[in-house]
């Protein structure tokens, strides 16, 4: 994800995915229970998907990196 200036603030991968969504599958609640999602329930996963905001789930921790460089230079970053 971008900021309104093209600057790099964050990105949504499989583990962010997971971290949100799949502890809701799997609880099954139903939909007429829902209420905004508070942030202990993000971060425990049991809100309801559709009211998660990207910028709530995404990681801000990015490394930017050359298509070049080798893993040894991602280790060290």
């Amino acid at each position: 994800m971008v900021d309104d200036g093209g600057s790099l603030i964050g990105m949504i991968t499989h583990r962010e995915l997971l971290r949100f969504l799949i502890p809701t599958s799997c609880s099954a609640p139903r939909r007429e229970n829902f209420t905004h999602a508070t942030r202990s329930q993000l971060q425990r996963g049991s809100a309801d998907p559709q009211l998660i905001l990207a910028r709530e789930a995404m990681a801000r921790s990015v490394l930017c990196l050359a298509e070049d460089q080798t893993l040894a230079d991602v280790a060290i970053s």
